[in-house]
């Protein structure tokens, strides 16, 4: 008896839960309805956009690699790495081929001071320019604005304009750890020009500006 008695009870425990059940499904049911549709909407977008996301940076990360490796004509280079450097999706691979087209043009400039002074100056203009849009478009990235202040830099001391050097280079360091190739090479051009009193001598590289290889996923980021 007792142990039916204990199964009457449960049933009527079950029945009047399924009761209440009943009550909010028809007091709530739609909303209820909407908001699993809502959110399973919600879900399939973000599936779509992470993917879609995901494709663009691989394409995008791609399209880079040839760029700075593939074999292209200087100008097919240049007009690529200047797309990527105003539109790419992905802020590394962006800030990457300004900084890569920056030191093509720097390279540009270098070979031609002794050469042509005005065509010189068309190179210089160029490869600021490009150092000037990591700056302004990815300030967050901080390793990247190092690298084009130093490229700057390197382009005020070739050009004769010690001032402007030395205060791109003094930017370095509060950019980067203070032992970063990019931060020693900063420091070491600063102190020359420092104990230089005559007009600093032109140099034929601009290397320590060019990121040494291509990013690759999140380490890259």
């Amino acid at each position: 008896m007792k142990a039916q008695r204990r199964h009457e009870l449960k049933e009527n425990v079950l029945a009047h839960e399924l009761t209440k059940l009943r009550e909010i499904f028809a007091k709530y049911g739609n909303w209820i309805v909407g908001a699993l549709a809502a959110a399973a909407i919600v879900l399939l977008v973000a599936r779509y956009y992470v993917g879609r996301g995901e494709a663009q940076y691989m394409s995008e990360k791609a399209r880079f690699e040839r760029l700075v490796g593939g074999e292209l004509k200087d100008d097919e280079r240049l007009e690529g790495l200047e797309d990527m450097a105003h539109n790419a999706t992905d802020e590394v691979l962006g800030a990457s081929s300004a900084i890569w087209a920056g030191s093509f043009c720097a390279d540009r400039f270098l070979k031609a001071l002794q050469v042509s002074p005005a065509e010189a100056a068309r190179h210089r203009k160029k490869a600021e320019e490009f150092y000037r849009i990591v700056l302004s478009k990815y300030p967050g990235r901080k390793l990247f604005a190092a690298k084009a202040q130093l490229g700057l830099g390197v382009m005020a001391e070739n050009a004769g304009d010690r001032t402007a050097a030395m205060e791109r280079y003094r930017q370095v360091a509060p950019l980067v750890h203070g032992r970063h190739p990019v931060a020693v090479e900063a420091m070491r051009r600063l102190n020359r020009l420092r104990q230089s009193r005559t007009r600093p001598a032109r140099f034929a590289t601009t290397r320590a500006t060019q990121p040494a290889t291509a990013p690759s996923g999140a380490a890259a980021k």
